[in-house]
C-alpha cells in the first residue's frame, strides 16, 4: 500500500493483477532554508503544491482532490506543479531548493526517504531539509501480469519465478521508486529473482513486460480494459477486485 503526505520543504493488452501489496505513506511537507519564514500574516498569495510524478496518476488525482479543501481552509488557491522523473527524485529536489517561506509544499511519499540511498549525486536530506506536515492517506499497490502468463494468483506466479529465476521482467517507475523498492521487497519475501526494468512515468504506462507493479486508481481501472483478480485490502473502492492472496516469506 503507499501511504501519502505532504511535506513542507525547510528554507534552504489485458492484464491480469495479482494480490500482493504494500502500505505506502503519502504526506504533505514543507522544505526549510536557512532564511527564516517570511513575515506577515500567511498565506498571503497562492501556494505550489509539487507533485514529483507525471499529471494523470493516482499521486496527481490526490493532490487535485486536495486542493479544494486546502484552499478554503488557508484562503489561497493551492497550484499543482508535477515534476516527474528519476523515480521522483526531480520534483523532491525542486522542493527542496524552493524558498523557505511556507509557499512551496511536497506530495511525499516512500522514495523520498529512500533515495539518498540508493541513488548518487541526490541533492537533499529528507530529514534537514523538510519538515512534515501531516499523512494524508494510504492506497494499495497491486502487481498486474501479462496475460500470456500461465498465473493466476500471487502463489502461481511464484512457483513459475521459481522454476526459472531471472529470466521474468518486471517493471517499475524507476530506481528507488515504491515500485522498485516494492518489487525487492516482494522477492525477498518470496525468495524468487526477477530482471528489473525502470520506465520513465510516460514509457511505464505503456510498457507490456512480464510483470508490472503500480499503485492503481481504482476508477480509472474501473473504465479500462484491465481486469483485476485480486486486491490486498478490503473495503467498497476493491470489493471489484476480490480477496488478496496471502504472500509470506
Amino acid at each position: 500500500m503507499r501511504a501519502t503526505s505532504f511535506a513542507a520543504a525547510r528554507p534552504r493488452r489485458t492484464h491480469r493483477q495479482l494480490g500482493m501489496s504494500v502500505k505506502l505513506a503519502l504526506a504533505i511537507v514543507v522544505a526549510l532554508s536557512g532564511s527564516a519564514l517570511a513575515a506577515g500574516p500567511y498565506p498571503d498569495r497562492p501556494i505550489t503544491l509539487i507533485v514529483p510524478y507525471a499529471a494523470g496518476g493516482s499521486s496527481d488525482v490526490l493532490a487535485r482532490l486536495l486542493t479544494e479543501p486546502l484552499s478554503r481552509a488557508l484562503g489561497q488557491q493551492i497550484v499543482v506543479d508535477n515534476r516527474a522523473g528519476a523515480g521522483s527524485r526531480l520534483g523532491i529536489e525542486a522542493a527542496a531548493k524552493a524558498a523557505s517561506d511556507g509557499y512551496t509544499l511536497l506530495l511525499a511519499d516512500m522514495p523520498h526517504t529512500i533515495i539518498p540511498a540508493v541513488q548518487k549525486g541526490v541533492h537533499y536530506n529528507p530529514a534537514r531539509d523538510f519538515t512534515p506536515i501531516g499523512l494524508i492517506g494510504v492506497a494499495s499497490m497491486f502487481f498486474f501480469v501479462n496475460p500470456v502468463m500461465k498465473a493466476a494468483t500471487a502463489q502461481e506466479f511464484v512457483a513459475l519465478a521459481k522454476a526459472a529465476p531471472e529470466t521474468i521482467t518486471i517493471a517499475s517507475g524507476g530506481i528507488g521508486s515504491a515500485t522498485h523498492l516494492t518489487a525487492e521487497l516482494f522477492q525477498a519475501r518470496t525468495a524468487i529473482k526477477l530482471v528489473h526494468v525502470p520506465f520513465s512515468p510516460v514509457t511505464y504506462s505503456r510498457a507490456s513486460p512480464h510483470l508490472r507493479l503500480r499503485a492503481p486508481l481504482s476508477t480509472a481501472y474501473a473504465r479500462s480494459r484491465l481486469r483485476a483478480t485480486r486486491a490486498s485490502r478490503p473495503g467498497r473502492a476493491f470489493r471489484h477486485f476480490g480477496k488478496a492472496a496471502s504472500i509470506s516469506s
